[in-house]
Parts: structure tokens; sequence; C-alpha cells
């Protein structure tokens, strides 16, 4: 089992809400560093929990690439459905795990989302916050 995890960063509450999820690895050349062969990934998986902030993601090991997992420089292109319609997230990959069935767990910080996405995920998230 391979397994990178640092500390506990999340800045909200994480709520257990599974989701289809698409996810789209684009290998953004950050430092000028990545080799020219990390190609964009395109796979399916579901979302584990969700927060404003993160969310923790499951997908199957076999389209997994754990050189890009290590490359710490690129950054996912996630598109969550929701009931009020999909919600686009750019988000850092922080830390991940190979589970012993072989899938991932790829935990992810927030970086950008459109405004308006933005505010239906947070009207959505408060649905499953504890009063």
């Amino acid at each position: 089992m391979t397994s990178v995890i640092t500390g506990d960063r999340r800045q909200a509450p994480r709520f257990p809400i599974k989701h289809i999820a698409h996810l789209l690895f684009i290998a953004t050349v950050l430092d000028g560093k990545l080799p020219a062969n990390y190609l964009p990934l395109t796979f399916m998986g579901r979302t584990l929990n969700i927060s404003e902030h993160g969310l923790m993601l499951k997908v199957e090991g076999s389209h997994v690439n754990e050189s890009y997992m290590a490359a710490k420089d690129y950054r996912l292109r996630i598109v969550v459905a929701i009931p009020a319609g999909p919600v686009e997230i750019y988000a850092r990959p922080m830390h991940y795990e190979q589970s012993q069935d072989g899938n991932y767990l790829i935990g992810a910080q927030i970086e950008k989302m459109n405004t308006d996405e933005r505010a239906r995920l947070r009207e959505y998230l408060k649905d499953y916050s504890v009063a």
C-alpha cells in the first residue's frame, strides 16, 4: 500500500456526500520541471466527502499514474453533479493513498471555482450541516 499523508489541513467541515465526479488530471507546468510526457488523464471517480475548501475522491487504481501523484505539480479539474447543476472545481491534490483493493483515495484542496458555482455548492452543503 502506498501512502503519502501530511497532517489534517481541513479549513471547513466535510460532509459524507457521494456523487459521481468527472476527474481530469491537468498537468500544469508550474516550475518548468515536469517532463513533456505528462499529458492530461481522464477517469471517473466518486466523492467520499466534500467541503467548501476540499474533497476526498475515490478513483479506480488502474486509471491512476503514481508519477502524477508524486509530482505535486499538476491540478485536478473536477466536475461534480449536484442537484442544482454541475460545479467545476480546480483543486490541488494534497495527499493520496492506495487501498488494499487497488483503488486510490485522493484528498484535494479547492483552489479555484466560479463564483456562482461556489455559491451553489455552499447552498447545497447547508443541507448537510449539523444544526
